[in-house]
């Protein structure tokens, strides 16, 4: 999974489960959560982060894979000798 899940896409999940999550959490827990929190209701704040972080990471998965194999396509159905940077150094093919 790491040749097509990066660093970057890591960061923008997190990003994006800390402000769904938050947001999540103070719809559904609203303020007893913050006045009085519960042990119980942990379970629930910490799946309320971990399903967006889930939702985003498995959809920055599947568009990365779709984009490679698109690259990979491309690069298998080009005629040779139609290299927009031209020939290489040992020349035309």
């Amino acid at each position: 999974m790491s040749a097509t899940y990066g660093l970057s896409d890591l960061k923008r999940c997190l990003v994006i489960s800390a402000v769904v999550g938050t947001v999540l959490v103070s719809i559904n827990q609203g303020p007893e959560f913050f006045l009085a929190p519960r042990a119980d209701a942990l379970g629930r704040v910490g799946l309320n982060y971990l399903v967006p972080f889930s939702v985003a990471s498995v959809s920055a998965w599947m568009a990365n894979r779709r984009h490679r194999r698109k690259l990979m396509a491309g690069a298998a159905a080009k005629p040779p000798g139609t290299d927009p940077r031209g020939p290489g150094p040992e020349g035309p093919e």
